[in-house]
């Protein structure tokens, strides 16, 4: 006969698994959270805030590297401690309205801001959860990293292509526009 505390227990179990299920857990991921106590007593702690996830990003990584392609400069940042906060969109005065400015010009410029490298884009691509919101409807360049390829100099952007987040690119020789910013450590 079942008592109602374990009728209680056993519909949270329930509860509990089905919001699981639906989450993408399966058996063995809950039954790896369910053996490591320490795993449990984290996502707790995280859950009533005694407790943060700290993403590091390294930016004196090499880059990745697409087919082909060539290194040409790639400025290191060391270990970025990830908050978007730290980030911030930059636009020449040259970009704003309804100028345009030549993506070698703004790379001059853009030496004296230190733009974020590429290692940043790949991170955001491969946690696009963590991209800001107001990063929505821009094309968000990553100038601290130079490639060439078969049909010249180019720097990698992050857009969104519809449904997620890709990465693509841009040559140097080409305008940029407002909608077109920089990303770039964020004034203290």
């Amino acid at each position: 006969m079942t008592t109602k505390s374990e009728f209680s227990v056993l519909g949270l179990a329930h509860k509990f698994f089905t919001a699981a299920e639906e989450r993408g857990f399966n058996k063995a991921k809950i039954n790896a959270l369910a053996e490591n106590p320490t795993m449990l007593q984290n996502c707790y702690d995280l859950f009533i805030g005694q407790a943060r996830i700290v993403y590091i990003v390294d930016l004196d990584a090499y880059p990745f590297m697409p087919d082909g392609w060539e290194l040409l400069e790639h400025h290191k940042g060391g270990q970025f401690e990830f908050e978007p906060a730290k980030i911030a969109l930059f636009l020449s005065e040259d970009q704003k309205g309804d100028r345009q400015i030549r993506g070698y010009d703004l790379g001059n410029e853009l030496r004296v801001h230190a733009g974020f490298n590429a290692n940043l884009l790949d991170f955001l691509i491969a946690h696009p959860l963590l991209i800001p919101k107001d990063w929505n409807g821009k094309t968000v360049f990553f100038w601290g990293t130079h490639y060439r390829n078969a049909d010249g100099v180019c720097v990698r952007y992050l857009d969104w292509g519809g449904e997620s987040w890709i990465w693509n690119y841009y040559y140097l020789a080409d305008d940029l526009t407002c909608e077109e910013p920089a990303a770039v450590p964020a004034q203290p």
